[in-house]
């Protein structure tokens, strides 16, 4: 005996109406979680709320192993958002937060806020804070203002020194005043840790 959809989707949903109260729950959260991803006025906001619950502390490297940026390779022209034209060799010698970022990246969106927060922590010391896109000028204006950070953000249309080139974003990486890489991550991670200020505590006293 054949059933036709109407009968299909009648004992359906009979089927579903007598699951129990949490059941159902967990079935609205479901389709709605695959909703918001499938929509794209709300994928960004879901995919990078996950990656933000997840998200780890970084990994510092041994320090017998630290790859070293070489003097020369520091000549790497930037542009802040208001224009101005700087070098990174600008900030050979100090202590470098450098982020490699874009606006439709969930994971770079998902850690923004704990650099933000670590930003605000040393935003008075003495540590660089580095944040690079090469998305178009107004499309990264748009999106800083519209979350309001006001950590350096920098766009640039030149290639960036050989050992902090990455095929992936987000990109991360604390640079010492001797251009010792000290973390190097190529993912989501919770940057305003213990992990992440003692190291960096650490390096301004070198």
């Amino acid at each position: 005996m054949k059933i036709n959809i109407k009968e299909k989707i009648s004992v359906s949903f009979k089927n579903w109406k007598s699951k129990s109260i949490w059941s159902k729950l967990s079935d609205v959260l479901f389709w709605g979680f695959i909703l918001a991803i499938l929509l794209p006025q709300t994928r960004l906001i879901v995919l990078s709320g996950v990656q933000r619950v997840i998200a780890m502390p970084p990994s510092v490297n041994e320090t017998s192993t630290l790859p070293v940026i070489e003097p020369a390779a520091y000549d790497w022209p930037l542009t802040r958002l208001d224009g101005t034209q700087l070098n990174f060799n600008d900030y050979k010698g100090k202590v470098i937060f450098i982020n490699f970022w874009a606006t439709w990246c969930p994971p770079c969106v998902a850690e923004f806020p704990s650099i933000q927060e670590l930003y605000s922590k040393y935003k008075d010391s003495d540590v660089v804070f580095i944040m690079v896109s090469n998305e178009k000028l107004g499309t990264i204006e748009s999106f800083i203002e519209k979350y309001g950070y006001d950590f350096p953000v920098y766009y640039t249309q030149y290639q960036a020194p050989a050992l902090l080139q990455s095929s992936s974003i987000p990109a991360t990486f604390i640079i010492d005043k001797a251009g010792k890489i000290h973390v190097d991550e190529r993912r989501a991670k919770r940057w305003h840790t213990e992990t992440t200020t003692q190291l960096l505590d650490q390096l301004l006293k070198n």
